[in-house]
């Protein structure tokens, strides 16, 4: 992936990101010595386990132009019994924070739903994931 696709990524959701509820959770950037909070408290995490690139052009070396076709993932950690609604309603306000928006030449589009179930439940966590496909053109 383009790191200019992922700071536009990463920058529209902050380092720390606030719920209409007034919850401030951390957002851990990726690569960095960073720990859950030992108290449990909830997070996010992104992760960017897709891409995939399309040439569209040739014979322009350095100026072709390019598709790269992406998916990143958010990644809700709420605290362990607290059931499902808090975070379903995180999830669905980081959903419209990325679903049909296009930012810094980036494209997101849909917005995969979490799936709920005994396989969610990871330590201290109840984890649900977000996956929001995405384009972004580059030159090359």
């Amino acid at each position: 992936m383009a790191k200019v696709a992922y700071d536009a990524i990463a920058e529209r959701i902050g380092s720390s990101w606030t719920s209409v509820d007034g919850n401030a959770l951390v957002v851990q950037d990726i690569n960095k010595d960073e720990q859950p909070s030992a108290d449990g408290t909830a997070f996010i995490a992104l992760e960017f386990p897709l891409t995939s690139e399309r040439q569209f052009t040739i014979g322009d070396p350095g100026n072709n132009f390019f598709k790269q076709e992406c998916v990143f993932i958010i990644v809700i950690n709420e605290e362990r019994s607290k059931g499902t609604s808090r975070a379903l309603g995180w999830a669905d306000e980081l959903a419209a924070l990325y679903r049909g928006k296009i930012f810094s030449n980036v494209q997101c589009f849909e917005v995969s739903g979490p799936a709920i179930n005994d396989k969610n439940d990871l330590g201290n966590y109840f984890q649900i994931r977000l996956a929001v496909r995405y384009w972004f053109y580059v030159t090359g």
